[in-house]
């Protein structure tokens, strides 16, 4: 009976030992992780918010061209100066219009060496 408290005691200390060992090596192995994971976590948080400013701001930009230009006035230039071309080809020729305005084409695409026109401004923003 006294071996049996003597082994006891000393199986219940090294129970307590190992469990605090345990929880010492898990606290260092969390906390190296928490780390760089709230360091990670702040900043998709930081770069959230600001692509969402960054939004912001191009949205009233963009409502604030929308209202300062005549969509249907730039959309007649581009069909009367790019009456014909290959992203313009259902129009209507208009043989008076002495207007002269060069047709805007996109040098960053081309079909076959064909010249491709610019979208009319009322397409783009939309």
């Amino acid at each position: 009976s006294v071996a049996y408290n003597h082994a006891y005691q000393d199986g219940s200390g090294l129970l307590v030992e190992g469990m605090d060992a345990f929880d010492v090596k898990r606290g260092k192995s969390c906390n190296s992780r928490y780390t760089a994971t709230a360091a990670l976590q702040n900043n998709i948080a930081a770069n959230f918010s600001a692509y969402y400013n960054f939004h912001e701001e191009i949205k009233n930009n963009m409502d604030l061209l929308k209202r300062c230009i005549d969509e249907i006035e730039l959309n007649n230039y581009f069909d009367s100066s790019c009456c014909g071309m290959a992203t313009y080809p259902d129009c209507l020729l208009d043989e008076s219009d002495s207007s002269n305005v060069a047709c805007p084409i996109d040098d960053r695409k081309d079909i076959m060496g064909i010249p491709i026109p610019y979208d009319k401004p009322g397409v783009v923003l939309r």
